[in-house]
């Protein structure tokens, strides 16, 4: 799922569920541009393209 037209607010609704240490975000996956973001909480809408991705893992344990 593209999360750029909801981009503030998905990344709001994270840090609230206390998940943000348990997501990634991926802008332009699979292209030459690919970045990965493992800090959400310092990302900006204007940093990622509309081709965004957040990927939510319970399990992981993100710094």
């Amino acid at each position: 799922m593209k999360v750029y037209n909801n981009f503030d607010e998905v990344i709001g609704i994270l840090i609230e569920e206390n998940l943000q240490n348990h997501s990634i975000v991926v802008s332009n996956s699979s292209k030459d541009e690919e970045i990965t973001y493992k800090n959400i909480e310092d990302i900006k809408k204007s940093d990622v393209s509309y081709f965004t991705t957040i990927l939510i893992n319970k399990r992981w344990e993100l710094s």
